[in-house]
């Protein structure tokens, strides 16, 4: 199993942040390791929502049914990720008020038959520098979406 944890101080409000990453047609923009849905994705994401989509992890494409699991509007959404190669995927979001703006924690964990400790240390490697231009990303978008 392999785990991926990165928190980041942004600009914006809470409430533009999690309305960003509820809204899946924004995913294209920040999401790092998002490459295109299969099917049409609901316009915005409520707790039990399907969302199946291609995943570029590593240079490797997967095709991903994520199933929202929780939301607690507007400090966390969680996701989980079952693959077709047989990886789980679970990807939360913490968000927080912080006198400049808002901080956002991102958590990614990953499992599976195909996990092997060498494949586990290049997608941690890998994915941090995703996670951390995601973070970036997401910030960038929620604040110009909400101006």
């Amino acid at each position: 199993m392999g785990a991926l944890l990165l928190s980041r101080d942004v600009p914006g409000t809470l409430e533009s942040l999690f309305n960003t990453i509820v809204a899946p047609t924004t995913w294209d923009h920040w999401f790092g390791m998002h490459h295109d849905f299969i099917g049409t994705p609901p316009e915005r994401l409520v707790e039990g929502s399907v969302v199946v989509a291609e995943v570029l992890l590593h240079g490797m494409l997967e095709e991903v049914e994520w199933t929202v699991t929780r939301l607690d509007k507007p400090n966390r959404i969680a996701l989980r990720g079952k693959g077709r190669t047989g990886i789980q995927y679970d990807l939360t979001y913490w968000l927080q008020s912080t006198d400049s703006g808002s901080n956002i924690t991102a958590g990614f964990t990953f499992s599976g038959p195909l996990i092997t400790n060498q494949v586990t240390k290049a997608l941690e490697q890998h994915g941090y520098e995703q996670l951390e231009n995601t973070l970036g990303q997401l910030a960038e978008l929620a604040c110009a979406r909400h101006e």
